[in-house]
């Protein structure tokens, strides 16, 4: 027999939870939005990397998915709880894989070449100096994210529009474990592989010890979000639960990943962006 007042209680704490974490990535937003606006408007003026493109997915899909869920939390007329729940499971999920391959690009390319960042400020770093079983693996991880993120949209967690709660009831959430356990192991290694090849190199310049930084700083919050998000994932103690701290996971991938970037373009570029 369900327990309607734990149910409750679990769910307006999903709902805090994800409004507090939605209400963080905004600020993030509105206060780098600037960054944003001097690229489209330099669009067709200056040199726009593929990776700019990817940038802004990783920005707006966040930020749609975003919005989803407080459409979905928050609405209190019975609706199709089914499409809306799987609109913010295929922003989401996006998100998370485009913040994944941003980050990916560091395995494929020399920062200095391709971020233009003046030779006599910095010495050539290429992360694993592009060799081929590491620009395959790599290669490979992205693609399984992107199988998994066209799974995901197909077939996921469902929804139901419950009276006695008022709202949504989330449904189908125990396979969500394929796909946050293997998006997991996948930032883990990455992060782990370009931190060993840093160390390596171990530089002393300005552009080493930045994307050092970058490296463990992304190790750790990829342990700090993940972690939870596997664990109670595993333990599977019910659908509100399981989607807890994705949320904030999600948001918080896409700030890593977006700060790397804009980092390392404003380091090369600190009066312009391209």
């Amino acid at each position: 027999m369900v327990n309607w007042i734990i149910l409750e209680q679990e769910y307006a704490s999903l709902a805090i939870v994800s409004e507090v974490a939605g209400g963080i990535y905004l600020w993030e937003w509105a206060i780098t939005v600037y960054f944003d606006w001097r690229m489209f408007s330099s669009f067709g003026k200056g040199e726009w990397r593929w990776t700019t493109i990817l940038y802004l997915i990783s920005r707006y899909t966040t930020l749609d998915a975003i919005i989803c869920i407080f459409v979905f939390l928050n609405l209190k007329n019975e609706f199709n709880c089914e499409a809306l729940i799987r609109i913010c499971a295929a922003f989401g999920t996006f998100a998370l894989f485009s913040s994944y391959v941003l980050n990916s690009i560091r395995m494929y390319v020399d920062e200095i070449k391709f971020y233009n960042i003046s030779s006599e400020r910095s010495s050539s770093i290429a992360i694993w100096k592009r060799k081929l079983l590491i620009v395959v693996l790599v290669s490979l991880t992205i693609l399984a994210n992107a199988g998994i993120l066209i799974w995901v949209t197909i077939d996921h967690m469902g929804a139901v529009w419950s009276p006695l709660l008022g709202g949504c009831l989330i449904t189908k959430t125990s396979t969500d474990k394929v796909q946050i356990n293997f998006a997991f192991a996948c930032e883990f290694l990455l992060a782990v592989l370009m931190l060993i090849d840093i160390w390596l190199q171990k530089g002393s310049g300005r552009l080493w010890q930045l994307i050092y930084h970058q490296g463990l700083t992304w190790l750790l919050i990829a342990l700090t979000f993940y972690v939870p998000v596997v664990v109670l994932t595993w333990l599977n103690l019910s659908d509100a639960m399981n989607m807890m701290l994705q949320v904030p996971l999600c948001i918080a991938m896409s700030i890593c990943a977006t700060r790397m970037h804009r980092g390392l373009y404003e380091y090369a570029h600190p009066d312009e962006v391209i």
